[in-house]
């Protein structure tokens, strides 16, 4: 009798709450176009994190220079603050789909340059710099328009929330398998390079980064999953306007945003943590190399950890199916930063410098997605696009400026300085959200339960 009324109370508290955390976790994918997305984006995703492992590793070895690292990210991203919002204006006179599509086949293009650049050992610090800025310009056209395209890919609009969720893990699940192929990739192919180089079996003037451009090749096949399921999905978008003055439109879509409390706070909450205690990302490789000690290997099991991290993190968020309590998540998300970065400074072992990323992933995910979500489920319908373009803007434009500033800052003060200024950049900004947090905590959400 007292088993059969413990297995209740088990039933009740723990098999209730597995169940709908299972059903809240997949609600997206009750649609088919939903579906198509989560897996063409994570062939994608995978595609690109591998490349941006190969990237890294390859600026560094050419130039050993942490500014360099940031000069990179910089100009792969920057454009972004200025173009993301006028995505936004574009994105309400064309067919997104078709825009997007266009975005991705020529981002494929550039890998497979950038590859055959390498292999020819003709790729040189100042290509990589033009590389990187053509590749910051098709980012910031794509990385809003997919935002928005979620909106329409989902059935019901209480599922938004879990799909933008679900597409977080997608980065991550891509961030965490990405990185561990290409620098185990390039670690493996460098190794049998330099043995059959010592043999005599290949000539003395082979290059000598074939592995990266093995990764960069990897990542011009994988976006071709994302175009293939963007072909196949069957969704009808809204009339587009056309005829409008642009500037009017997009200086309409600021000042909404920046009179709208809620929106506003979430947003500068998100441009002052990425510019600074996020900007510490970039110093990775340097980290690997310098202070641990490692190889590519070692940065692979960096970053990878910062992907398990965010996983979890989506994970978490994908679970929910209301907006009560969104406004912790900030504060959770800048303690966690600021804690991971003063561990990660001063760090001299590889498990607990993971850990270090592990807890950066958590605290990244939880504010990203967290920003997108109340962003896309409280804006008007009419200044949607303008909105995501914003929160595109500060993610490619904001946060390279700050990596750039951090990448300088490690070559004058310290690597483990420079980490440790951010950590404390991001206790400043979680208490200046604890003085505004009222703005998201008092205000009337809709329904998405």
């Amino acid at each position: 009798m007292c088993g059969g009324f413990c297995g209740k109370i088990f039933n009740c508290m723990f098999v209730g709450k597995i169940k709908g955390f299972i059903v809240n976790f997949g609600r997206a994918f009750q649609s088919r176009n939903y579906r198509l997305f989560f897996i063409g984006q994570l062939v994608s995703c995978t595609g690109s994190q591998i490349q941006a492992v190969a990237m890294g590793w390859l600026v560094y070895d050419l130039t050993n220079s942490k500014t360099m690292l940031g000069t990179i990210l910089l100009l792969s991203q920057a454009p972004g603050l200025i173009l993301s919002p006028v995505a936004g204006i574009l994105m309400s006179r064309f067919n997104k789909r078709r825009l997007l599509m266009t975005v991705l086949v020529l981002s494929s293009l550039h890998a497979l340059t950038l590859a055959i650049l390498t292999l020819t050992g003709v790729i040189t610090p100042a290509l990589l710099l033009v590389m990187a800025a053509f590749m910051g310009i098709l980012t910031s056209i794509e990385m809003p328009t997919r935002h928005s395209l979620i909106y329409f890919m989902v059935k019901e609009p209480s599922h938004l929330g879990n799909a933008i969720a679900l597409n977080s893990m997608i980065f991550n699940l891509g961030r965490l398998v990405g990185p561990a192929i290409g620098g185990f990739a390039i670690s493996l192919i460098k190794d049998n390079w330099g043995s059959a180089l010592s043999q005599g079996t290949l000539p003395s003037d082979v290059p000598s980064h074939i592995g990266e451009s093995f990764c960069f090749f990897l990542n011009s096949l994988s976006y071709f999953a994302a175009v293939i399921a963007l072909h196949l999905m069957d969704f009808v978008l809204p009339v587009y306007e056309k005829g409008k003055n642009a500037a009017h439109d997009f200086w309409e879509g600021l000042k909404t945003a920046w009179t709208f409390p809620p929106v506003r706070v979430v947003l500068l909450t998100l441009a002052m943590l990425g510019s600074t205690a996020i900007t510490a990302n970039t110093l990775t490789p340097a980290i690997a190399r310098d202070i641990l000690h490692g190889d590519s290997r070692f940065l692979g099991m960096l970053q990878s950890s910062l992907a398990l991290g965010a996983i979890l993190s989506a994970g978490y968020m994908a679970s929910r199916s209301t907006l009560k309590y969104f406004n912790y998540h900030f504060i959770v998300a800048t303690l966690s930063c600021g804690t991971a970065l003063m561990i990660y400074s001063y760090s001299s072992s590889l498990k607990l410098s993971c850990f270090a990323m592990f807890l950066m992933g958590l605290g990244q995910i939880l504010l990203f997605s967290s920003t997108n979500t109340l962003i896309q489920l409280i804006a008007p319908h009419k200044y949607r696009d303008r909105f995501i373009s914003f929160y595109a803007g500060i993610l490619l434009g904001l946060v390279p400026l700050g990596c750039q500033f951090t990448g300088f800052l490690a070559d004058h003060i310290g690597l483990r300085e420079a980490v440790r200024v951010c950590g404390v950049c991001s206790f400043l900004v979680m208490i200046w959200y604890l003085f505004n947090r009222h703005h998201i905590r008092d205000h009337e959400y809709p329904a998405t339960e």
